[in-house]
């Protein structure tokens, strides 16, 4: 048993609900696309920030902060490969109040962080400080303290983990003046250290590994006069400055959108944030700490009103972005070298809902897309799930063929530049695309100039609706 994990030898005897991250050791089969479905049993907040966590063998694992009456504390299901359920269960209650929580893994257990307070001193819950449970086969079990020296975590939105390939996990918070802070290890003696800068405030942080570098990162968004904006900052292997990252603008409606910064490990390297670039969020910006950045136009509503801004890894060096707004959920998936985005695809909200997501998570380690949303519904917010499958772009040439009346017109689907065989219909006609995603068309000259529907489809893909315009 890990030395983090020591304390469990106080308990019966149990089995450890064995697990592992995902980086890189998912095979990239994408399950099928799903229509949005409620996962959460009761109504929740609007600060109500989900974590998302996907085992090696391929569950999908949620927890979210939960409100009982007059108490709180987290709740947590987790999706089997073939897309079902568990029931709902708790890993802990009673609280007067408490953070969003974070999902880690430590020695291949899976580890719930989060912060709160209840009852008043003595009681080990009234200190503010972080707290953490393990999943085993009796259910989720914590220490009987706190294991921050700070009282500082509990003013915190959210709190997050990630662990070092030693297997010691830092734990970071963030909340008012001066109280931007990280604890390394889940035992008291932990190193603990004050990542405030100057101004107020630090906040939004969270903190991933870089699965090549063994770094760990932090992003995070601080209104230091004169420098506001997003930031990075190395806790380990060892502490490094605070580097802001390109764009984010200076403005709180640029960057204020998120219950905590959405962070990726890539998986071949780099840890990478998605944020409003603009102030008015129609342009969103995915950057990493290796230096790479791609940006991505909301092709929404207008005025632009985005929410909900996340990454996630996918297989091969890919990164999925997703956002939404008053009418739907937008996500697109990056080519394996990370210099172009594939077609964007519409997701829609669930039926009876209104209004643009208020936080979302999603995993992207399986090729789909899981997004995990807490969206209104009625009088109540819910957690809503769907699965989403990656877009595919057309592009066409239209060559007028000579000593003829007609046209002939190449049509090309492809994942974000890489031709995908699949079926494509346009003018009346289906064709099979050829290896490269390139299709054929013969088309008379009777037929007018302009632009025409292009419908289609090809395996782990969304379909395809877009439009080529024909030249005369």
């Amino acid at each position: 048993m890990h030395r983090q994990l020591s304390f469990l030898r106080a308990f019966p005897v149990f089995f450890l609900a064995v697990l592992a991250l995902t980086l890189g050791a998912l095979p990239a089969r994408a399950g099928a696309a799903t229509p949005w479905s409620v996962i959460s049993d009761r109504t929740g907040g609007a600060t109500d920030a989900p974590a998302v966590l996907r085992g090696t063998d391929g569950r999908l694992h949620v927890a979210w902060r939960d409100t009982d009456g007059a108490t709180s504390g987290l709740r947590y299901r987790v999706q089997s490969p073939l897309g079902k359920w568990t029931a709902t269960t708790a890993i802990t209650s009673g609280w007067s109040s408490i953070t969003n929580p974070g999902l880690t893994v430590v020695d291949n257990q899976l580890v719930a962080v989060w912060a709160g307070t209840a009852g008043a001193a003595p009681e080990p819950r009234s200190t503010g400080r972080a707290w953490f449970a393990v999943l085993t086969d009796k259910g989720w079990i914590s220490p009987a303290e706190g294991f921050t020296e700070s009282g500082a975590p509990t003013n915190s939105g959210s709190i997050s983990a990630a662990v070092t390939r030693d297997g010691t996990p830092w734990t970071i918070w963030n909340g008012g003046a001066g109280t931007f802070g990280a604890h390394a290890s889940f035992l008291r003696a932990g190193t603990e250290q004050s990542l405030a800068q100057p101004g107020c405030c630090q906040d939004h942080a969270n903190v991933a590994r870089d699965v090549k570098t063994g770094d760990v990162q932090a992003v995070y968004h601080s209104n230091e006069p004169g420098n506001s904006g997003i930031f990075r900052r190395r806790l380990a292997p060892e502490a490094g400055a605070p580097v802001r990252l390109v764009g984010g603008g200076t403005s709180a409606a640029g960057v204020l959108r998120h219950a905590r910064m959405s962070i990726a490990a890539r998986t071949s390297g780099g840890i990478y944030t998605a944020y409003c670039d603009t102030s008015s969020c129609a342009r969103i910006r995915v950057t990493g700490t290796d230096g790479k950045t791609l940006t991505i136009v909301h092709p929404g509503t207008r005025p632009v009103a985005v929410d909900s801004v996340g990454v996630s890894p996918a297989p091969n060096g890919r990164l999925w972005v997703h956002w939404g707004d008053g009418s739907s959920m937008w996500a697109a998936r990056s080519n394996t070298a990370f210099t172009k985005w594939g077609a964007t695809v519409k997701l829609g909200l669930p039926i009876g809902t209104k209004g643009s997501p208020w936080y979302a998570a999603a995993d992207g380690t399986k090729g789909s897309l899981d997004i995990i949303a807490n969206i209104t519904a009625g009088t109540s917010l819910r957690l809503w799930h769907r699965r989403a499958l990656p877009g595919l772009s057309v592009t066409g040439k239209t060559t007028i063929l000579p000593s003829s009346r007609l046209r002939k017109v190449t049509l090309t689907i492809h994942d974000a530049g890489v031709g995908v065989r699949g079926l494509v219909r346009f003018a009346g006609v289906e064709h099979t695309t050829n290896a490269t995603g390139v299709a054929t068309f013969i088309v008379s000259s009777a037929k007018r100039p302009g632009r025409y529907a292009v419908s289609g489809s090809a395996a782990g893909f969304s379909p395809i609706a877009s439009t080529y315009a024909l030249r005369g």
